[in-house]
């Protein structure tokens, strides 16, 4: 598989905060984000729009983990243009890191498409929708709309994270950062 190579301005902000909370507000104050996070109970997605968290709601059926600080392992709030990587560090504080594409130096990348789980709908609600992958019944609500045509218990194509991987060339190309871009939307799986 040949990956094709794209240049953009890049940059990256590192740091470390005891208020993971303040630099994600002061983050998600203009335009709009998906948020990943993964606590001690499991994932929970969010989108932001001009400052406003919504968290993935509880179904009927699926209680989503509980949202709090003393349970975060890492967070990341990404959109086209930027992401926030937050990572717990010890039990006080965070390391952070902001990734924007802007400009000044040009940095080489390539995006990666990287499959999610859940091969079927379970339901949806307020913006979110719940997929189960195979028998384990492993399950998840990302942000992301039913496709046409489809209802509870539909199969599907299964969404994807894109991938934005930076490069430094010299002297031979690494990786040296990478972040997420885009969360791509749910196609219903067709018959063959």
């Amino acid at each position: 598989m040949s990956r094709i190579l794209k240049y953009s301005d890049v940059k990256h902000e590192p740091g470390v905060t005891d208020d993971p909370m303040k630099e994600l507000t002061s983050f998600i104050t203009k335009g709009e984000f998906t948020l990943l996070a993964h606590l001690d109970s499991g994932v929970r997605w969010g989108s932001c729009k001009e400052g406003k968290l919504v968290l993935a709601p509880d179904f009927p059926d699926h209680k989503q983990p509980v949202f709090i600080m003393t349970a975060l392992q890492q967070l990341r709030v990404f959109n086209s243009q930027s992401e926030l990587f937050l990572w717990r560090k010890n039990s006080a504080q965070f390391g952070w890191r902001k990734t924007t594409d802007v400009p000044g130096e040009s940095a080489e990348y390539f995006d990666e498409d990287t499959l999610l789980w859940g091969t079927h709908i379970e339901d949806h609600l307020d913006g979110f929708t719940l997929l189960r992958e195979g028998a384990q019944g492993m399950r998840h609500t990302p942000p992301l709309s039913m496709p046409t045509n489809t209802n509870a218990g539909s199969a599907i194509e299964s969404a994807r994270l894109v991938i934005r991987h930076y490069l430094n060339s010299e002297p031979t190309a690494t990786i040296t950062v990478s972040r997420l871009v885009e969360l791509k939307p749910l196609k219903a799986k067709h018959a063959e």
